[in-house]
């Protein structure tokens, strides 16, 4: 069964014109079988709308132009790095004192400083546009931006 954003820790990080939550910001660890465990993605994209959208985007070929797009400029390169670096920085900040500690214990803690958006190791990477996404809309993000400039992705209308 999908993992569903009911079964997260989480916030609401931004809300779409109708109110219904866009994205969430998700703890970056969860517990799984008495375990602490890296949640891949900070930032989770609720809409089931826009979900679909991006899934039709992925299902055409996007990840791969993206991950050219990408690729074929080193300046767009080195900025994506840096978000990767601001994403890894703000997770970070999330993680309690005792989450650190359980991480450590695990010896996983020095993997999850190394892992950017979505859990990517490689910074030219691109597995999903859904997380890029997602944190376009939260942060900023030059693949979801991509996406948008590209693709004219449409939440729900204006109530």
């Amino acid at each position: 069964m999908p993992l569903k954003y009911a079964d997260l820790e989480h916030e609401v990080e931004r809300r779409c014109p109708a109110g219904h939550p866009l994205v969430l910001r998700c703890r970056p660890v969860r517990e799984v079988d008495g375990r602490l465990e890296p949640f891949p993605t900070l930032f989770w994209l609720a809409c089931d709308d826009v979900h679909r959208q991006i899934a039709r985007i992925e299902a055409d070929g996007g990840v791969d132009l993206a991950r050219a797009w990408l690729r074929e400029d080193p300046a767009r390169l080195a900025a994506f790095s840096a978000q990767h670096d601001a994403y890894v920085a703000e997770r970070a900040t999330l993680l309690s004192d005792d989450d650190r500690r359980r991480l450590e214990s695990a010896g996983i803690l020095d993997e999850l400083r190394r892992r950017g958006i979505g859990g990517m190791l490689a910074r030219d990477a691109v597995k999903c546009l859904h997380l890029h996404y997602a944190h376009h809309l939260a942060r900023e993000n030059l693949l979801g931006a991509w996406v948008d400039a590209r693709y004219e992705v449409h939440g729900c209308p204006a109530p």
